[in-house]
C-alpha cells in the first residue's frame, strides 16, 4: 500500500489579487465590500473575494486545472467550503474529472455545514465527507446527529487535532 497525495483546494473565493487566468471577473459574487470596515469579518476576507461558481467556464476551468494535477499523480482533492458554490457545480465538476479520472477521490470539507446545506449536495458526487470530531466534548449527542446528516452525503471521515475534544475529556 502506498502514500496517496490529496491537495487541499478551496473554490469558492480567490485572492483579491488573482489574475484573469486564475478567476474571470464573472465568477465573482459581486462588488467586494471593503471588509476593514466590517471588523466582524473573517481575517482570509481581507485577501479573498467570493466566487459565483455557477457558469460553464467555471467547470471547465476548474476541471482543466485539477485534471493536469492528477494526470501529475494526484489521488484526489480536500475540498474546503461544498457549501459555497452550487450543487449543480459541484455534481458537473465532479462528474467530469470522474469521467477523465475515475480513480480520484474526492473529500468534501463538511465541517461546519449546515444540515440544509449538506442535503443539498447530497447528489453532488463526493467520495467521503469530514466530521467534527475535534470540536466534539466527549458527550454532546450532536456529533451523532451529525454523522447520520453526513452520511446521507458520503462515508465519513473523522479528523485527528490537537484540539480534539474527544482527547481532552480524557477517551
Amino acid at each position: 500500500m502506498g502514500l496517496a497525495c490529496y491537495i487541499d483546494v478551496i473554490l469558492d473565493r480567490v485572492a483579491c489579487n488573482a489574475i484573469a487566468t486564475t478567476a474571470h471577473t464573472d465568477w465573482f459574487a459581486g462588488e467586494r465590500d471593503l471588509p476593514a470596515l466590517d471588523p466582524r469579518q473573517p481575517l482570509d476576507a481581507l485577501w479573498s473575494r467570493q466566487v459565483r461558481g455557477d457558469g460553464e467556464d467555471f467547470v471547465r476551468a476548474w476541471a482543466e486545472r485539477l485534471g493536469k494535477w492528477l494526470n501529475a499523480g494526484v489521488d484526489g482533492y480536500y475540498l474546503q467550503g461544498p457549501q459555497g458554490l452550487p450543487p449543480a457545480t459541484w455534481a458537473k465538476l465532479l462528474g467530469t474529472l470522474r469521467h477523465m479520472h475515475p480513480d480520484a477521490r474526492y473529500i468534501a470539507a463538511t465541517q461546519g455545514m449546515t444540515p440544509h446545506d449538506i442535503e443539498q449536495r447530497t447528489s453532488s458526487g463526493f467520495d467521503w465527507t469530514v466530521n467534527s470530531l475535534p470540536w466534539w466534548d466527549g458527550r454532546a449527542d450532536w456529533l451523532a446527529q451529525e454523522d447520520g446528516r453526513l452520511r446521507a452525503l458520503a462515508p465519513v471521515l473523522a479528523p485527528l487535532g490537537a484540539q480534539s475534544g474527544a482527547r481532552s475529556a480524557g477517551l
